[in-house]
């Protein structure tokens, strides 16, 4: 049994660069993204946000990733995040 097999369970899995999709298939990205808002709209699938943050601390961030052990995506904003637009823990 192959490693990646035995991570998954079994399963099978694709992996998804959306920059190269983007540039190399743009029709293609542009029906799988609104595939992806569809099934967000529809409450079909629910990402894990645990923070929003302005885009000025976006070098924060970065550095929070390579960290590593983060439990979700961490959402950039255009606008200053308020107290409000936080995650809270669950």
């Amino acid at each position: 049994m192959g490693a990646l097999s035995f991570l998954s369970g079994g399963r099978r899995a694709l992996f998804y660069n959306i920059t190269a999709r983007r540039l190399t298939h743009p029709e293609v990205f542009k029906a799988d993204m609104a595939t992806l808002f569809g099934l967000l709209r529809d409450g079909s699938i629910h990402p894990v946000v645990i923070d929003r943050l302005p885009l000025a601390a976006a070098s924060e961030v970065h550095a929070r990733i390579d960290a590593g052990g983060l439990g979700g995506k961490i959402v950039l904003l255009q606008w200053p995040a308020s107290a409000t637009n936080h995650a809270q823990p669950s």
